[in-house]
């Protein structure tokens, strides 16, 4: 597909775009067509890319939820949608909701999402009932309490909830919390490899945060038009940080679903000569962790360049020495 040819105006588009969401309490930045064009064209590009890497390690935890009616919440140019109907459990859908604050930005999406299935029913604006599947993206730093307090209302009511936020510290330890307010009524299908209260939001783990990093695809590296793009907006185009959040309801009656096993390193560990330290979550809680390379030579050059990688591994541990890890996923 080719890319979107970009002029001065453009760019100065994307400058304004970026400033506007860092600033953003809930306004919509969106001034004009043009406007979403671009944006949906370069930095949503990159949030689809997110969303990849979260349905391909749903899909690779046999946790994908196939869903008939799904609701976009926040939906910007649709990306959430788009990629989850472009992914294996998209088949199902037979109705999707658009919602956000802004109609220019739904009037987009409902056109890129009849584009990609034309047979798709598509709403603009709430479901009259809860949704199979709510799919929320980047909204964490716009809600204001209240609209937080709406949308796990709203989420509380769905059977399945995928949620992506930035990798950010703020944001990702308040995803953490919206996971803790739904424990109750939802099995957590991810990123959690353990069936307990997130353990990073306990006395003492304030400086934690759970996030990953999604892998570009690799042409992104070989085209000029990318390229370019991050030099002109200080993109860092090999760095893609998230945190996601994946729930399922619980049945009535029926045993919870029973834990994933092992750890989720957060984040990217930090290499030093001939070891490695990192953070990691699993069903021990939140454990500070050593590799020395000799131990396993092979793990080390993973965690050495771990862009992209699902960090989940059984780890053998040894007075917090790690002496074998098996890769799950």
């Amino acid at each position: 597909m080719p890319e979107l040819e970009l002029d001065e105006q453009d760019h100065a588009r994307l400058e304004r775009l970026r400033a506007a969401f860092l600033a953003s309490r809930g306004r919509s930045p969106w001034r004009d067509a043009r406007d979403l064009e671009v944006y949906d064209a370069t930095f949503a590009r990159r949030i689809a890319w997110k969303w990849g890497a979260v349905i391909d390690e749903l899909g690779r935890r046999d946790a994908l939820v196939p869903s008939a009616r799904v609701l976009d919440f926040g939906c910007g140019t649709g990306v959430a949608a788009r990629s989850w109907l472009a992914g294996p459990a998209g088949g199902a859908a037979g109705e999707v909701w658009l919602h956000d604050a802004a109609p220019l930005a739904v009037e987009h999406a409902a056109r890129a999402v009849t584009a990609q299935r034309p047979n798709l029913r598509v709403h603009r604006g709430l479901p009259p009932a809860a949704p199979d599947l709510l799919l929320v993206s980047h909204v964490l730093g716009e809600l204001a309490s209240a609209e937080l307090e709406q949308l796990v209302a709203l989420a509380r009511g769905a059977q399945a909830v995928v949620w992506v936020e930035p990798g950010a510290r703020e944001t990702s330890r308040a995803l953490a919390g919206v996971r803790d307010e739904l424990f109750d009524a939802f099995d957590v299908l991810a990123p959690c490899t353990h069936a307990a209260r997130c353990p990073l939001l306990a006395p003492g783990a304030e400086a934690e945060w759970c996030h990953g990093f999604a892998r570009p695809p690799r042409e992104v590296f070989t085209s000029s038009w990318w390229v370019k793009l991050g030099q002109r907006l200080a993109i860092d185009l090999r760095s893609v940080p998230f945190s996601f959040l994946a729930l399922r309801k619980k049945a009535e009656g029926s045993a919870a679903r029973a834990p994933y096993g092992g750890d989720r390193i957060l984040g990217r560990p930090r290499i030093e000569k001939g070891r490695a330290l990192l953070d990691a979550c699993g069903p021990a809680g939140l454990r500070s962790l050593r590799l020395v390379a000799r131990d396993d030579r092979a793990f080390f050059e993973r965690l050495s360049a771990p862009e992209g990688e699902a960090l989940l591994y059984r780890l053998a541990v040894e007075d917090g020495r790690i002496r074998a890890a098996e890769r799950l996923v």
